[in-house]
């Protein structure tokens, strides 16, 4: 259990929002979606912060 909650973060950030294409968004990425509405560079998104790391 304790692996998965310090592997989660890596897993949303790697994964499902980078990668896993959503039927919602237009067959898009989380990101990529975000991106597109927000019309934000990917280096100026946010940073989240879980657990006290930078996400």
């Amino acid at each position: 259990m304790k692996d998965v909650i310090l592997n989660l973060p890596k897993f949303i950030d790697e994964v499902y929002n980078k990668k896993r294409l959503h039927s919602s968004l237009g067959y898009k990425t989380p990101s990529e979606f975000e991106d597109e509405v927000l019309k934000i560079n990917p280096a100026d998104r946010p940073v989240l912060k879980l657990w006290g790391k930078a996400v």
